[in-house]
């Protein structure tokens, strides 16, 4: 019993010392997001290639390394001694290094081969260019700010006519409340729409503009008027960085790792201001104001319910299906996630 307690002693003492070396050395947040998916995401934007095609491990460096160990230098090695610095060099340059190209144009080759005999097939030059780049850009589902004249016409028409409500503050970004450009004062209920305004640059709205086409709508960007103008009126609140150009949105996209808690609770709050009634009010608003040639076709059936709920549901779905994104704030930092890494192994050795 008591070698048993003792056996059982040491390995408890041993796993707790390993994992006090993963939390000194490994668990910092600048390191953390190094080896996480955060790392990959970003290293998948910086290569231009999909989620899965990132190397997340270096298995291949210390593979390259046993095969440079284990093939090339032991040919040149004497009883097993280690070789002197320049006939070393000597080694990589002139045998290491012209063996790796050869391999590589080889490799090359053979795919051209391959290809050649595709494209002889019928369709096989049609298949070859459509796998081409394939998954190699990532969809971008962030929206961004693009040189629109008219837009900030209309968006500034609503602010001066005081078509946005003043802002509410949560956890993770600033909403607003944006009437419809075409309120009249005869409405019983009028349409408003839901903004959402992250404070990492993310936003949305529950207008069609947005849902179908992930525009910077005239609503989202009245409400960044709104924010500018309290700002000069003394209000104090975080800058909120909406990208403005394509680039920004991607190097943004590659930054989120979806934390939904965050967004899906405002997603519930806009959802809760809208009653089934606005919604479908709104989608068929928004179907005449951005379809001009709808005017001209042959007038709606009002009167039936069961299309309008159709329509409901599809606004429903269209809003809600994939579309979740957190406001929670993740900075990048690669630079400073190698620093501590090389700092952490280095402190480890020593």
């Amino acid at each position: 019993m008591a070698e048993a307690a003792g056996e059982d002693s040491s390995a408890a003492k041993q796993c707790l010392e390993h994992l006090q070396y993963l939390n000194d050395y490994w668990m910092n947040e600048d390191l953390w997001w190094s080896w996480s998916d955060f790392g990959c995401r970003a290293a998948a934007h910086l290569l231009s290639c999909n989620f899965e095609g990132v190397i997340p491990t270096t298995n291949h460096l210390e593979s390259f390394n046993g095969v440079l160990e284990h093939k090339h230098l032991v040919c040149w090695q004497k009883g097993g001694r280690r070789l002197c610095v320049d006939i070393l060099i000597h080694i990589l340059a002139t045998k290491v290094l012209l063996s790796i190209f050869e391999q590589c144009h080889f490799k090359n080759q053979e795919e051209e081969h391959w290809k050649q005999h595709i494209c002889e097939l019928l369709g096989g030059e049609a298949l070859l260019k459509s796998g081409t780049g394939i998954g190699m850009t990532p969809t971008l589902t962030v929206a961004y700010i693009s040189q629109d004249v008219s837009r900030d016409a209309a968006a500034a028409d609503l602010l001066n006519r005081n078509f946005i409500s003043l802002p509410t503050f949560h956890e993770g970004g600033v909403m607003f409340n944006c009437y419809s450009s075409l309120k009249t004062q005869y409405e019983v209920q009028h349409l408003v729409y839901g903004v959402c305004l992250g404070y990492n640059g993310l936003v949305k709205c529950s207008c069609q503009d947005y849902t179908t086409r992930l525009n910077v709508c005239k609503h989202i960007h009245a409400s960044l008027l709104k924010l500018d103008a309290l700002h000069q009126h003394g209000v104090n609140f975080p800058h909120i960085p909406v990208p403005i150009s394509e680039s920004e949105a991607c190097l943004l996209q590659a930054q989120i790792i979806t934390f939904a808690p965050a967004l899906s609770r405002l997603n519930t709050f806009m959802e809760a201001q809208e009653s089934p009634i606005t919604r479908t009010a709104a989608v068929v608003e928004d179907f005449f104001t951005e379809t001009p040639a709808a005017f001209v076709e042959e007038p709606q059936d009002t009167t039936s319910t069961e299309e309008q709920e159709a329509w409901n549901d599809m606004e429903s779905i269209a809003t809600d299906a994939e579309d979740e994104f957190d406001f929670s704030v993740l900075k990048s930092s690669s630079k400073a996630g190698l620093d501590v890494q090389s700092f952490a192994r280095l402190a480890y050795e020593l």
